[in-house]
């Protein structure tokens, strides 16, 4: 293949407009290169039989795969919402093991509104009602008759007393009952206590007083005889009152639970009803003291899911996969202002559940940034359960182990090819429990279908997005657009970053007025993208090292290397100089990048030794030295480019052959020495022009790139989609694109003449792989 120079026409593929329109009648599409992939999906996602597969979309981002499976529901028919409410209750055996409740549809609010009115009477209603006349005097007359009995055991000692002016006197103290002997003293009865004060002070006689303190004494083992009685008597009464308020509390809360019962009608709920009622009668009942307990925490429900009964079934999109958003968790719920970090109302629903019986679509790449998140995944699909657990494992929350949750849904994984490798290399089980996997191309061929199918695309999402109309100028450079992205001869699918453009381009339009959105504002919307990116720092353009340079060098070739410090899309023109001795031994110094990468330098002796037909290893003691465009050593590795350039270097440099400073190289060589393709080839050259572009500028050279050229493998010709001032400073020849197959074609092109061709095992005399060979001949 001969050194081409490739024309201002063949450095960028064109639109014909008359491709842009659909005919009449045509479906649109909702992803470009999907029809096979809708079409699987669409059987895939047939609808709510409890045999779905499990599914991976897999594409790259951008290419529209999330809306792929809204298309796909959005044509399927939606099954009916199936499952039951899901609603947690309070443990009255076991505290910290909630009970789950599994209601029919459309129960689980009427069985929380229920509880709370249950709620509502115990602290509202239940102590009025216990107080009211009927049991009062019911109470009342129970006192009153343990009182008589009391007096009837206590009357005779009290008339006893009397004569030597002492009193019985009566204590009830809760559940018990004190008698003690009291002193009647100016017609005041005092205690013993203060009887002995007054004798202190002198107002009562002491030999009085001992009189007393004898008459009591003697009366001690009969007043211990008859407080055994009394007590038993007043607790005896104290039973019947606590049994009667018992009793009627048990009416109250019977009464009210049946009505409850009859508007549930559901057994479980009923089994729960009877726990509430035991617990608050065991908890005591009447004085305020069910208003102490907290209400809400022991007798309340927590709705955990809701189905609707007349509703489809759900279909949930998880963005942001982790622990709590996908299995829910257990948070502190505060009641009165306090934390109560052990209640069942701290359950919460990860999408898990709220998908549960329909769809869950996952961001498969999001997902395995939480790779705690996969086991359990893979699990809850296994055994079809799931247990909500604390997110935090030192929380108080964290010894609650509420019920497991039954689980039954079809998961959809939305992800990359790259997700989807690491997924079943590292969770190959989960990976395996994906029953199929459908793929979204990244790239679809350059033909009339998919230019007629990507315009129709960008004008629905256009309609969607409420962006001014695109005249057929703005679409087709969109289309244009689509080709650069893809930079392999097809037209990307990355739907999103033509959006991203399109929508740069609108904003544009209505910034200048106009209604349309035409070609010149989506070119300067996708030149202000791309040329901020490709702008090189500083003065790279100047200096010892500037490019192009007007004079041939020997030993010196410039090479464009994608750079390695996170400029998205943009190049480096670095120089490569060569110094070189003859020796009795092969020794290359490559730059301190190359140097951990295994075989480089070996891979140059070979790559020479196979060049030239060597027999043994080339004598040569060479060094290759980057220079960066401010004259500094680049000690970080440019990747690839760096072989066909060194070669190139290495040749001139040994045989002293001078090489045009003026064209760059990009690309790299196989054994064989063919030129081989390169990564972002479209960006690096137009990171190339920029750099001449703004040096010609700055040294007043105009308003072009002054002649500087590019040399790009011969195999990547039909992918160039080159920027239109490229297009147009090529046919004004101030840049030149070259394209070559072999480093000779390489060599040629530098130097000015063929470096030879072998014929019979020699090549010409005087050619320069001749006097290479001679001189790397030992």
């Amino acid at each position: 293949m001969a050194i081409t120079r490739l024309s201002a026409n063949q450095l960028r593929w064109n639109v014909r407009p008359d491709l842009l329109d659909a005919p009449a009648g045509e479906a649109p599409v909702a992803t470009l290169g999907s029809e096979d992939a809708i079409e699987s999906l669409g059987n895939a996602l047939r609808g709510n039989d409890g045999d779905q597969p499990h599914l991976f979309l897999r594409g790259r981002p951008g290419t529209g795969r999330r809306r792929l499976v809204e298309r796909a529901l959005a044509n399927r028919t939606p099954p009916p919402a199936a499952g039951n409410d899901l609603v947690f209750v309070y443990n009255f055996d076991h505290p910290h093991q909630p009970r789950l409740l599994r209601l029919p549809a459309g129960m689980g609010r009427k069985v929380r509104a229920e509880l709370r009115s249950v709620i509502r009477f115990i602290r509202d209603q239940l102590d009025p009602a216990l107080e009211a006349r009927p049991i009062r005097n019911r109470l009342q007359a129970l006192h009153d008759r343990a009182d008589a009995e009391m007096r009837k055991i206590t009357d005779p000692m009290d008339e006893r007393l009397r004569p030597d002016g002492l009193v019985l006197v009566r204590e009830e103290v809760g559940r018990l009952v004190r008698l003690s002997v009291h002193v009647k003293q100016t017609g005041r009865v005092i205690s013993q206590d203060d009887l002995a004060n007054l004798v202190s002070k002198g107002q009562v006689d002491r030999e009085e007083y001992r009189k007393i303190r004898e008459i009591i004494r003697d009366e001690q083992d009969e007043l211990a005889r008859l407080t055994t009685r009394v007590n038993e008597i007043w607790r005896r009464s104290q039973d019947l009152a606590n049994r009667l308020v018992q009793s009627e509390a048990r009416r109250l809360l019977a009464g009210l639970m049946r009505s409850v019962d009859d508007q549930i009608g559901h057994p479980e709920v009923a089994r729960h009803l009877e726990a509430i009622l035991e617990d608050v009668l065991e908890h005591g009942v009447g004085g305020g003291r069910a208003a102490d307990l907290d209400l809400e925490g022991r007798y309340g429900a927590n709705l955990l899911i809701a189905v609707d009964p007349d509703g489809t079934a759900p279909v949930v999109i998880e963005k942001h996969p982790s622990a709590r958003n996908l299995f829910g968790s257990i948070d502190t719920v505060w009641h009165a202002g306090r934390a109560d970090a052990v209640s069942f109302q701290g359950l919460r629903a990860g999408s898990l559940l709220q998908a549960n019986g329909g769809l869950l679509i996952v961001d498969a790449d999001a997902l395995l940034e939480h790779p705690e998140c996969l086991n359990r995944l893979q699990r809850t699909l296994t055994t079809g359960e799931l247990s909500i657990e604390s997110i935090d494992r030192r929380a108080p929350g964290a010894s609650l182990k509420p019920d497991a949750v039954p689980v039954s849904l079809q998961l959809v994984l939305i992800g990359s090819f790259d997700a989807w490798r690491q997924l079943n290399r590292e969770h190959g089980e989960l990976a395996r429990s994906l029953d199929q996997v459908i793929d979204l191309p990244d790239r679809v061929s350059r033909d009339e279908h998919n230019v007629r199918a990507l315009s129709a695309l960008l004008v629905n999402e256009c309609e969607r997005l409420e962006l001014p109309p695109f005249d057929a100028g703005a679409r087709a450079r969109l289309v244009e657009e689509a080709a650069r992205l893809d930079g392999r001869g097809g037209l990307s699918t990355s739907l999103d970053r033509l959006l991203a453009r399109a929508r740069a381009a609108a904003r544009l339009a209505r910034q200048a007025g106009d209604s349309k959105v035409e070609a010149a504002h989506v070119e300067f919307a996708i030149e202000q993208a791309t040329v901020p990116l490709l702008r090189l720092q500083g003065d790279e353009a100047q200096g010892s090292a500037a490019f192009p340079g007007a004079r041939s060098m020997p030993g010196q070739v410039h090479l464009l290397a994608r750079r390695d410090d996170g400029t998205r899309g943009a190049a480096r023109v670095l120089r490569l100089q060569c110094a070189s001795l003859p020796a009795r031994h092969a020794s290359i110094r490559v730059p301190v990048g190359l140097q951990d990468r295994a075989g480089t330098e070996d891979q140059l002796e070979i790559l020479l030794g196979s060049l030239l037909g060597l027999d043994n290893e080339p004598g040569l003691h060479a060094a290759l030295e980057l220079i960066a465009a401010d004259g500094s050593v680049v000690t970080d590795a440019p990747g690839e480019t760096f072989s066909l350039a060194a070669l190139v270097a290495l040749l001139s440099q040994v045989t002293r052959t001078p090489l045009r400073q003026d064209i760059a190289l990009i690309g790299d060589i196989d054994l064989t020495g063919r030129v081989l393709p390169v990564t972002e080839l479209n960006e690096r050259i137009e990171s190339l022009f920029e750099s001449c572009y703004r040096s010609g500028r700055r040294s007043g050279g105009g308003t072009g790139p002054s002649g500087a050229g590019v040399a790009i493998p011969a195999v990547q010709r039909d992918e160039l989609m080159l920027g239109p001032r490229i297009v147009q400073a090529s046919g004004n020849d101030l840049f030149q694109v070259f394209a070559v197959g072999s480093v000779a074609q390489a060599i040629e092109l530098l130097a000015g003449q063929h470096p030879g061709k072998r014929i019979d095992g020699r090549f010409p005399d005087g050619s320069l792989f001749a006097r290479a060979r001679q001189r790397l001949t030992r």
